[in-house]
């Protein structure tokens, strides 16, 4: 059973829509219950989240034989985070956990549950993982908990050491790529001397996908290194406070932005990622919806986005009538109505007081302020 079979969709007292997914065991009773979702306030925001997490739940379900299996606590943080708004969950790397360990653990994550982007909290480990997978691509074997001592050997640099290990345990299945080198030692350990030394370079890792049409969560990623290289305060050489603004304003926009290919970033879903951020979809946290500002920045920042992409090493390019887009942020009438009230003016009985003590120099000055069409701030006209 995935859910409580209701199809109607009612908001509760404060609004917000709920769902029953999955099963827990009441730590004062000892039975079962459903996992209660909250989902948010608008709708159909709401029936999205709803079917992501209930594919991420059947997708488990499936793999267990009891009837009622019960949340695993990753994937319940991981179900917490989608009814939340969240489109990538950020994997943690585990304490004495080694990069390909870490690999290994987000592409299993990928590959079963496909629901959401996942992350990699910590960039560098995970690029010497990936780095060292495709060093080990001769090795036939899982690489968690089966042979550790081999894995932390190549980890550290001693491929032959760890050749022999695997090569005894009768679990080598080609000769790995270091062996045809014409210096193999050499050659093997050089990515583990830089690691040692923290200076891997990830752009080196990605040349060889040079002319990827990649997807949209991967482009977002590179602009948030590419931000972090580049812009930069001057006087201490690290990213200034603006690129920090950037950065934020990126990693939202892959929060809010599902993964998809670029191929498919194409004039329409354009429009419709715009049009999102125009609508000014619902706080997070909070009440109401991200003010007229946030989501013109989100606008702004987006279009900075897909201009870089324009000259990326990605082969997507700008759609014809790109820059007919509407960006305009909607205002609710009340919203318009406060911003025409919020500007001083004197009463009545300011403005006899201030004629009764003024010169005849500002009398003139009073009358011409008070017929001026400012709302055009073109012509003047007196009575």
């Amino acid at each position: 059973m995935v859910t409580r079979a209701r199809k109607d969709w009612h908001p509760n007292r404060k609004g917000y829509y709920e769902r029953q997914i999955g099963w827990k065991v009441s730590p004062k009773t000892g039975g079962h219950f459903q996992h209660k979702f909250t989902l948010g306030k608008e709708l159909t925001e709401a029936q999205w989240r709803e079917s992501r997490i209930k594919e991420l739940w059947e997708r488990y379900e499936r793999t267990k034989a009891e009837r009622r299996p019960l949340w695993p606590e990753q994937l319940l943080e991981i179900a917490k985070q989608i009814a939340k708004g969240h489109r990538c969950f950020v994997v943690a790397m585990r304490a004495n956990e080694m990069p390909i360990t870490y690999v290994e653990r987000i592409r299993r994550l990928e590959n079963t549950y496909p629901v959401v982007s996942y992350v990699p909290q910590n960039e560098r480990a995970h690029d010497v993982g990936k780095e060292a997978l495709r060093a080990l691509d001769g090795v036939n074997v899982e690489f968690e908990g089966v042979f550790p001592e081999a894995f932390e050997a190549s980890h550290f640099g001693s491929f032959a050491a760890a050749e022999q290990l695997l090569a005894n345990a009768g679990l080598l299945k080609t000769i790995p790529w270091w062996r045809t080198n014409t210096n193999p030692q050499e050659e093997s350990s050089s990515l583990a001397k830089q690691h040692e030394r923290g200076s891997v370079n990830s752009s080196e890792i990605l040349e060889s996908v040079s002319g990827d049409p990649g997807t949209l969560h991967i482009a977002l990623k590179e602009y948030v290194r590419w931000i972090e290289d580049n812009i930069k305060d001057g006087s201490t050489g690290n990213i200034s406070a603006w690129g920090h603004t950037q950065r934020r304003q990126t990693l939202r926009l892959a929060d809010h932005h599902q993964d998809r290919s670029l191929d498919e970033l194409n004039f329409a879903n354009i429009d419709a990622m715009i049009r999102y951020w125009r609508n000014r979809p619902g706080k997070r946290k909070g009440k109401g919806r991200m003010s007229v500002d946030t989501c013109g920045n989100m606008i702004t920042q987006l279009r900075s986005f897909l201009n870089w992409l324009h000259t990326s090493r990605f082969s997507w390019r700008k759609p014809q009538d790109y820059s007919e887009i509407k960006t305009t942020v909607s205002k609710e009438a009340t919203e318009i109505q406060a911003s025409l009230e919020q500007v001083q003016t004197f009463s009545l009985r300011e403005l006899v007081l201030l004629n009764k003590f003024s010169t005849p120099m500002e009398r003139a000055w009073f009358l011409l302020a008070l017929n001026a069409d400012s709302a055009w701030q073109r012509s003047l006209r007196y009575e």
